[in-house]
């Protein structure tokens, strides 16, 4: 079963859409891992959501344990943002929300896509509150240090945390 790729800013797919793509495309123990996630979204348990969230997309720490990972690919990345996480994240803890947006963002091979993601992100900035939309503002300066974007890198740092 193959679906139109999404961008950032493309709306979102149903979680069971999103499942049942995965189901048919992704390995068992990563597919499980995202009906594990629908679940918990469907029964309101926002925090253990924002919690399995991170640790899926996360790059693994050297020392962790070994978790289902989503698989590598701007696709996976946006399908799991547009389907599970952007129609969550007004009860997501704010600041696990920011580390999940910065960990697909950095996930994206696209700089221009990551950008929109961090961009979109910060739109809420009164609604994330002071500490995520510093951090998404780091991740944002970060990824226009790298493009050679100093001056926006520079907006970026100067705005840090305001709300």
């Amino acid at each position: 079963m193959t679906a139109p790729p999404l961008s950032p800013s493309s709306p979102s797919e149903s979680a069971v859409d999103y499942v049942d793509y995965a189901t048919a495309t992704y390995p068992p123990p990563v597919a499980q891992e995202i009906s594990t996630l629908t679940s918990l979204r469907a029964r309101k348990l926002w925090h253990q959501l924002g919690v399995h969230l991170l640790r899926f997309v996360a790059p693994p720490a050297p020392d962790a344990a070994v978790h289902p990972r989503l698989p590598p690919g701007d696709d996976a990345a946006l399908r799991l943002y547009a389907a599970l996480v952007r129609p969550s994240a007004p009860r997501l803890n704010q600041l696990t929300l920011a580390r999940v947006v910065a960990c697909v963002a950095g996930s994206l091979g696209d700089p221009a896509a990551a950008a929109t993601l961090l961009e979109g992100a910060l739109e809420r900035r009164a609604g994330l509150g002071a500490g995520p939309a510093l951090y998404l503002d780091a991740h944002a300066a970060l990824l226009c240090l790298g493009r050679g974007e100093h001056a926006k890198c520079a907006e970026y740092l100067e705005g840090a945390g305001e709300l």
